[in-house]
């Protein structure tokens, strides 16, 4: 079994320009497990927190909120063979959606969906 974590506090203090304190988050922590199963069989998670920001969008005048969010993501690993491994993860197991960062190129927050993916991978 491996467990590994990490947490991060951030303190600015803009004076000049556009930004501001609040474009990134002040707090951010995460916490990473995986464990082997059976020969060849891994299940692995993380868990992350990122405090809330503000950010600008292409409306400089009115910055965007994006609120603090916990994110969940969980996979299984099948190493069948030394060069052929199959996996199926989800991420953002929590909920369907929650916004991350804003462009400044639109006013549209961007929104992290839920997702579900398989990936096959063969070494040679």
């Amino acid at each position: 079994w491996r467990l590994t974590g990490g947490y991060a506090w951030l303190h600015t203090s803009f004076s000049r320009g556009l930004g501001t304190d609040k474009d990134v988050p002040r707090q951010q922590f995460h916490l990473r497990s995986s464990i082997d199963l059976t020969r060849g069989w891994e299940l692995s998670g993380a868990l992350y927190y990122v405090d809330p920001i503000s950010v600008l969008s292409a409306d400089l005048l009115n910055p965007k909120p994006v609120p603090a969010y916990v994110r969940l993501d969980v996979g299984l690993n099948w190493r069948a063979k030394k060069h052929f491994e199959l996996a199926v993860w989800g991420q953002n197991l929590l909920d369907g959606g929650h916004p991350e960062f804003a462009s400044y190129k639109t006013t549209a927050i961007v929104e992290i969906p839920r997702t579900i993916y398989s990936k096959l991978t063969w070494r040679f």
